[in-house]
């Protein structure tokens, strides 16, 4: 038995197939199926698998008295229901708390393990720093500081250029002086007070 066969609708979130047959007569037969690859050939494997079932229904209602039998049956008829639902609804997502405050010269945040469906509240862990944890975080910030500090020196040596109008250099001095000074201050790197260019 020859037939054509159609993929009329195909939903791999839900692992759903639909195929429609036709035979020689342009008789219809609607199968769905359950499927989880979505590749040509295993799809066309599916449809295959299915044929011998399809022609054998075909072979058993041919000479079938369809009449007789709408006769014994109501073919209309109405009833209500509700549309499938082809996705799980996806639980709210837990929202997150503000950072606490925290010393990062000596602590770190870090977030909490949290479960999809179960925590509405996302919370904060502080976590003790290292010792050496602690010596290589303020290493950076001094780098910083001091990159920064190197950067502001830079935009007041013009002062000793000859083009220079400025006749007393020395407040510029004592400012220049005072950002050289700022890793000596008692609190570098945790706490910096930055002197006023004249």
């Amino acid at each position: 038995m020859k037939f054509t066969y159609e993929i009329t609708m195909c939903e791999p979130e839900r692992d759903f197939l639909q195929i429609k047959f036709i035979n020689e007569d342009g008789e219809e037969y609607w199968k769905n199926i359950k499927h989880e690859v979505w590749e040509p050939e295993s799809v066309k494997a599916a449809v295959a698998a299915h044929g011998p079932e399809i022609a054998a229904f075909w072979d058993r209602v041919k000479n079938r008295d369809n009449k007789a039998l709408a006769d014994k049956i109501q073919l209309t008829g109405e009833f209500e229901c509700e549309p499938e639902k082809y996705f799980v609804e996806t639980p709210e997502w837990p929202q997150m708390r503000d950072a606490p405050e925290y010393d990062p010269f000596t602590q770190r945040i870090q977030e909490r393990e949290w479960e999809l469906g179960v925590d509405e509240w996302i919370e904060w862990d502080i976590i003790p720093l290292t010792a050496e944890e602690q010596a290589e975080f303020a290493a950076t910030v001094a780098g910083d500081i001091r990159s920064q500090r190197n950067w502001m020196l830079m935009q007041t040596d013009y002062i000793y250029s000859p083009d220079c109008q400025i006749a007393d250099k020395g407040p510029w001095e004592v400012y220049r002086q005072a950002l050289r000074d700022v890793p000596q201050q008692p609190d570098f790197p945790k706490s910096v007070t930055w002197p006023e260019a004249p």
